[in-house]
């Protein structure tokens, strides 16, 4: 909840009104939209089956050339879920290295 306040925030700063943010499951919120990107930072703790729950959501809720972006720790398993979005989406790039952070990018086709 406290995630979805700050990202509410920083729409609102930064007048972004084709965007928004909210809490529940995964896309089960969506009732069907199509987006053209899904930004993710996994619950890791909540375990591998929640993960990959949001991953295939993502992938179902993207449009056609949609861009999936996802922030996790290197030291919490960042290589093995780019390995398997890259299974999943046909290519899963690093964008960024950060404090032991990556970013990664993978796009619907």
């Amino acid at each position: 909840e406290r995630a979805v306040q700050l990202a509410a925030a920083n729409l609102a700063l930064h007048e972004l009104s084709n965007a928004r943010a909210w809490c529940g499951d995964g896309l089960d919120a969506t009732r069907g939209d199509c987006f053209d990107a899904v930004l993710c930072n996994p619950p890791v703790r909540a375990g591998n089956a929640v993960i990959a729950k949001l991953f295939a959501d993502a992938e179902r809720g993207l449009r056609s050339g949609g861009v999936l972006w996802v922030v996790l720790r290197t030291a919490q398993g960042a290589k093995s879920w780019q390995k398997k979005l890259a299974a999943q989406f046909g290519a899963c790039e690093t964008v960024a290295i950060d404090g032991g952070y990556r970013i990664l990018r993978s796009m619907k086709s």
